[in-house]
């Protein structure tokens, strides 16, 4: 092999070699371009709709129901408006159907006109009767809640 044909064939190699990096490139991007594709096509559809509560209820121990608890109506969900709400005071929605991934928003109003202190307000949302009818708290575990941190309990 003289000189002239060597350097040819190391040149035609190594283009051959960045070619077939190139092409290799090409259907990797090729691919992850049709998994993107496949994933946006299969993508969930976020469904929003406003759903006002039902009304207010009480929950009651009752042995002969599923968990043992049932919740009992006793006002309309507007009923809450009217209530001046105090500390220690407690009020349990039901929007009569079960609802996922809910975004929650409410409002509030102060009835006088006066500087009031900081509110505290607690969320509890549950599927069933228990999570909303048996207290969290004193949170016993060495698993930590989310309202007190990582702190644990002994």
């Amino acid at each position: 092999m003289s000189l002239a044909n060597r350097r040819q064939f190391l040149q035609t190699a190594a283009f051959m070699a960045g070619a077939s990096g190139i092409s290799k490139s090409a259907s990797q991007e090729s691919q992850r371009a049709r998994w993107l594709e496949t994933a946006e096509r299969l993508k969930r559809r976020l469904h929003a709709a406003l759903v006002r509560p039902a009304s207010l209820v009480n929950p009651l121990a009752d042995s002969t129901q599923f968990l043992r608890w049932r919740m009992d109506r006793f006002a309309p969900a507007d009923r809450l408006h009217d209530r001046l709400v105090r500390r220690g005071d407690s009020a349990i929605l039901d929007f009569g159907r079960h609802l996922t991934q809910v975004a929650c928003g409410f409002q509030s109003r102060a009835k006088a006109a006066v500087s009031t202190p900081p509110t505290r307000l607690k969320l509890t949302f549950g599927e069933v009767a228990p999570e909303v009818a048996e207290p969290f708290e004193p949170y016993h575990t060495m698993v930590p809640s989310a309202s007190r941190g990582c702190r644990t309990r002994a």
